[in-house]
């Protein structure tokens, strides 16, 4: 299994040495930027685990970064901890609203720091886990009802959207889950997409 990749974005090289520093010896795969335009490429190209940045960075700051992460399909579930020297409870309330999970004010444990990533952590593998086993077993149900279902087995001339439609109407499986479901059965869906719904 490979380490959880934590991205660090803060204007101030020392704390970016400290923190990636302190994260690796915990065993994560890090990577740091300078200014918050940098942090959101990266987080598009990288997909972290989970994102720590100050709120005072050039270029995009921290509330903006938070917030467009938000907005992009590929990275909104990224836990995202602002640590900044802000320590009003207004700036609080505004990093939460823009979808951050922690606020944590400067200066900082690096020790609190770290477990408060290790349980964020954690928590979103639990639910990527329980979501994963959901479909797993809900896509198992859905295959079993298509094929106890005589127009499954052979249509009778009928087009292939009339026979979803018919699915959906009769058992409430929606034409994304017989599309999904036909992929898989077809062996069409990438190999790693099957092998995590295995």
């Amino acid at each position: 299994m490979r380490p959880q990749r934590i991205l660090i974005a803060d204007d101030d090289p020392k704390l970016l040495a400290l923190l990636t520093s302190s994260l690796r010896k915990s065993g994560y795969d890090t990577t740091e930027v300078l200014d918050g335009e940098a942090a959101l490429e990266s987080a598009r190209a990288q997909k972290p685990d989970l994102i720590v940045a100050d709120v005072t960075m050039p270029k995009i700051d921290g509330f903006e970064l938070c917030k467009r992460i938000r907005e992009d399909p590929d990275t909104a579930d990224v836990p995202f901890i602002f640590l900044t020297a802000l320590t009003s409870s207004t700036d609080r309330i505004k990093g939460i609203r823009k979808g951050a999970v922690d606020f944590i004010s400067k200066p900082f444990s690096i020790d609190e720091l770290r477990a408060k990533i290790a349980s964020i952590i954690k928590i979103r593998t639990a639910l990527r886990n329980e979501n994963l086993a959901e479909l797993r077993s809900r896509l198992k149900e859905h295959l079993e009802a298509l094929q106890q279902i005589p127009v499954y087995q052979k249509s009778g001339g009928k087009t292939a959207g009339s026979i979803k439609e018919e699915l959906f109407k009769k058992y409430g499986i929606s034409k994304q889950q017989i599309t999904i479901i036909a992929l898989l059965k077809c062996g069409l869906l990438r190999k790693e997409i099957s092998d995590r719904l295995a």
